[in-house]
């Protein structure tokens, strides 16, 4: 019996990807499948998937086009079969009993969801990333995640059944921040989210990561994918619910398009969110003062005053209080 199966979309990551197959061949929980998506590699990244699956039978190598991360994972979620499903990035890796250690907690907490502990490790140090240790509902898991803006599918259990009922689902053109919509996806259809107060995974930052590289490309994804998610919370009724957060969430996501000079890639639709009635909000206020540093939260005051000013209007902010 299969009880975890790992999803694990590749690209190009020659140099990387045997650490991450060994962390999860190493395991100290054996009944698992190792699913390697190889997304159109261009490097020796297949060669080197096909030889590790010779060395161990729970390895499987799908090889497809380049169509990118959402449609690798998809591709490897159709394939499992584990009671469990948990994803991993190609030049990430594992403890070795992380795997053990969240199954074991599922099992007793019959949870829907298990959150561990990641380690986001950086050339200099390393940074742990704690998660609350409590049994959560759907809503409540809903709301810790926008509080912490904790959206990572790094270093979570997923029982299979979840990404079947999914309604919400991320666009395959999306190549940045689609793991929040996957994450909302799965957690508007859990009932119990438990926590397991262990490192299970670490996460690595390069100077090439997708998380560190900055692009024109990269703030148009996560603009996409928030406006995904505004959008499903709006036409199902869930609006009302979850409306301060999401206020803050995609509202973040406009100020940083104006901070590193993106405007131009704004639409009048997405300065509406920039407004003095929403920064007055006690909650708003609170959850700004959470995710931005001061100066950046005192930035913000003018913006929403004058939102079609954009980027000149950061600049000049920005000089007036240094």
């Amino acid at each position: 019996m299969v009880k975890i199966s790992i999803i694990i979309p590749i690209y190009n990551l020659e140099k990387y990807v045997k650490k991450c197959i060994a962390s999860c061949m190493c395991q100290t929980l054996r009944d698992i499948e190792i699913i390697c998506v190889n997304d159109g590699s261009a490097d020796r990244t297949l060669s080197i998937l096909e030889g590790l699956s010779l060395t161990d039978e729970r390895i499987r190598v799908i090889n497809t086009p380049n169509f990118g991360v959402v449609h690798a994972r998809e591709t490897g979620i159709s394939e499992a079969k584990g009671n469990y499903i948990t994803l991993i990035d190609g030049d990430d890796y594992f403890a070795p009993d992380a795997l053990e250690k969240l199954y074991e907690h599922a099992i007793q907490t019959n949870a829907d969801i298990v959150n561990g502990i990641f380690v986001k490790t950086y050339p200099d140090r390393q940074e742990r990333v704690l998660r609350k240790e409590a049994i959560q509902s759907g809503e409540e898991f809903i709301r810790t995640c926008f509080q912490d803006d904790d959206f990572y599918l790094h270093a979570r259990l997923f029982r299979r059944e979840l990404f079947s009922k999914r309604h919400l689902f991320c666009p395959e053109n999306i190549l940045y921040q689609e793991d929040v919509v996957m994450v909302l996806s799965l957690a508007l259809v859990s009932g119990i989210i438990a926590s397991c107060p262990v490192e299970t995974y670490y996460y690595v930052f390069r100077d090439t990561s997708a998380s560190v590289t900055l692009s024109e490309k990269k703030y148009r994804y996560a603009l996409a994918a928030r406006k995904i998610i505004l959008d499903y919370f709006e036409k199902n009724g869930l609006f009302e619910t979850y409306k301060h957060a999401l206020v803050v969430f995609f509202m973040i996501a406009v100020y940083n398009t104006l901070r590193y000079g993106k405007e131009h890639i704004l639409s009048p639709e997405d300065l509406k969110i920039l407004s003095i009635k929403h920064l007055f909000n006690r909650n708003v206020r609170k959850m700004l003062k959470k995710h931005l540093s001061p100066s950046d939260y005192w930035t913000l005051f003018p913006i929403c005053l004058f939102p079609q000013l954009g980027n000149n209007m950061v600049g000049w902010v920005r000089k007036f209080r240094s």
